[in-house]
């Protein structure tokens, strides 16, 4: 053999070790990691059914989710009352989950909340700052968050000013909003709906149910509701506890004397550790500020503020400058931009809506098909395609709209 072909044969084989290595490479490099299988695992298991908790589904797979990354492919398990399976199997990035995954969570969740699966009472619907929240079979408060469900003797707890969330019942509607350093526990009966309030302050907006109560239980009385608007203040360190009313009816009973006060309109009832039970009149400033509010606006001054966003939308003709936005979860569109408002109609998660460049005190306002504006829709409620989209559509606003208090200041 001469020497050059000694030579070429050398190189011939370097080349080849050489793409050898980085084909080696390039496959190990592009095995799926473990996040990416486990998120692709959550998404098969919520698209399931549309109640499922997104925090269970995560902390399913925390607990008993595990992933194999091979040479040329990968495989993710579950391991659950002690059996292993295969829930993911595949070459490269392809590792799909598998049917099983979402069998083998239905049975975790009815070994740790019973028979079947629980329908939640309620979501969040706003929030701010440290939010947590605990299921009834955990021992540890995770991070609450936009539309999480909310189920039976779940608990949920409150952090330091400027935190504060709202929560709404599903079936009624009701809404229970929850200022700083609160905290308590949802309760449901056959017959009736119960906050057990540990300490802090809600502020409640309970909608009427047909032989349906519902309940604000403290350790210094229990509060009786068919529907009004009221708000309790547990100091647990003081031993008081004030319940407040603004409209409607209901009946406080002291749970020492078994005495029973009624509240009518703005009245308040005091009751603390020593048995003090008094019922007098209270004013405005007795009723704690609803944290989710921007404003005291009512609904006089609600209607002056849309009234003058339709009008302004429909003159700056602004159908091209539409955005479309995806709903995280059921989202309300709403009469007024305020939490508080009525509800106009109802998207499902996951669908697309227009948004027109209008944003006003935490809310967006929502376009028909036509253009024409329809009503608000919480920001936190959906998503954009960027976030250089909400910045445009912000800028629009406040160089083309007065904002809330230039208008009620008018």
């Amino acid at each position: 053999m001469t020497i050059n072909s000694r030579f070429s044969t050398l190189f011939y084989n370097r080349n080849t070790a050489t793409l050898l290595f980085v084909a080696l490479f390039i496959v190990t490099w592009l095995n799926p990691s473990q996040d990416r299988l486990k998120n692709n695992a959550e998404n098969y298991i919520l698209s399931q059914k549309s109640n499922i908790s997104q925090v269970r589904v995560q902390q399913f797979l925390n607990e008993n989710f595990s992933v194999n990354n091979y040479l040329l492919f990968s495989t993710s398990n579950i391991t659950f009352q002690n059996k292993q399976q295969f829930t993911g199997i595949g070459f490269l990035a392809y590792a799909e989950p598998r049917n099983n995954i979402y069998k083998v969570f239905i049975k975790w969740e009815k070994s740790v909340l019973g028979t079947v699966i629980l329908n939640p009472l309620a979501n969040f619907i706003k929030l701010n700052g440290n939010v947590s929240l605990k299921h009834i079979d955990k021992i540890n408060f995770t991070d609450a968050y936009i539309g999480e469900s909310i189920f039976n003797k779940d608990s949920i707890r409150i952090g330091q000013s400027p935190s504060f969330t709202a929560i709404q019942y599903i079936d009624s509607k009701s809404i229970i909003k929850i200022r700083e350093n609160t905290v308590f526990q949802l309760n449901q009966y056959n017959s009736s709906d119960e906050i057990n309030l540990v300490n802090g302050t809600i502020i409640n907006d309970i909608n009427i149910v047909k032989n349906r109560l519902f309940h604000i239980k403290t350790s210094f009385g229990t509060a009786s509701v068919k529907g009004t608007v009221f708000a309790v203040k547990l100091d647990q360190s003081k031993g008081v506890a004030v319940f407040i009313g603004k409209t409607g009816r209901f009946e406080v009973q002291n749970p020492i004397s078994g005495e029973v006060l009624t509240i009518d309109g703005m009245q308040k009832i005091t009751s603390t550790i020593n048995g003090d039970f008094d019922l007098e009149p209270a004013t405005i400033s007795d009723f704690p500020i609803d944290p989710t509010a921007t404003s005291s606006l009512n609904n006089n001054d609600f209607s002056k503020i849309r009234k003058y966003d339709f009008d302004r939308l429909n003159e700056l003709l602004v159908k091209e400058n539409i955005q479309p936005a995806i709903t995280l979860f059921n989202a309300n569109i709403l009469q007024y931009p305020s939490v508080t408002s009525d509800t106009i109609q109802i998207i499902e998660k996951e669908n697309t809506i227009n948004i027109l460049p209008l944003y006003r005190d935490g809310f967006f306002m929502v376009s028909d098909d036509n253009g024409k504006p329809i009503g608000y829709i919480d920001e936190f409620d959906i998503q954009f395609e960027s976030d250089q989209v909400i910045k445009q559509i912000k800028e629009y606003s406040s160089n083309n709209f007065l904002d809330s208090k230039t208008l009620i200041g008018k």
